[in-house]
């Protein structure tokens, strides 16, 4: 099981879709590094709201 589990995330700006269906496994002990970008501020938003 993961320690953490993102499913189906999706985010839009108005009508214009960002995120459309992310699906996220972090395992424990596991180090995970993203480019950054628009696509990764809104993941990051949609995380912790």
């Amino acid at each position: 099981m993961a320690e953490l589990a993102l499913r189906a995330v999706t985010k839009t700006f108005g009508t214009m879709p960002v995120l459309h269906g992310i699906d996220l496994d972090i395992q424990s002990g596991e180090f995970v590094a993203f480019v950054r970008g628009l696509s990764w501020f809104s993941l990051r938003n949609a995380m912790f709201r």
